[in-house]
């Protein structure tokens, strides 16, 4: 039983290792897509992050993706990758 519990475990954490992997890798892509598509005019992220209107996270997401859709509109993707990134920062 006990070495079935093991099994299990050692399966489950094998999982979950390619989630942690490509976090990483998704943040720099973020990163990039926001330094290619916004960074020449706002070179400071996070002086831009804080300026993005609304209460709750869910608004501030959806103020921001409709706020990209009209400001130099990137494709969805490259704006959900700038979303992704900004609300990845540090909240001050």
């Amino acid at each position: 039983m006990r070495n079935r519990l093991v099994t299990v475990s050692w399966c489950l954490l094998g999982l979950l290792f390619p989630v942690t992997v490509n976090y990483p890798n998704a943040a720099a892509q973020d990163a990039t897509a926001y330094q290619e598509a916004c960074g020449d005019c706002h070179p400071a992220p996070a002086a831009l992050a804080r300026k993005i209107k609304g209460a709750t996270e869910e608004e501030k997401k959806a103020y921001l993706t409709a706020f990209l859709t009209h400001h130099h509109p990137p494709d969805p993707e490259t704006i959900d990758k700038i979303v992704g990134f900004l609300f990845s920062l540090p909240k001050r």
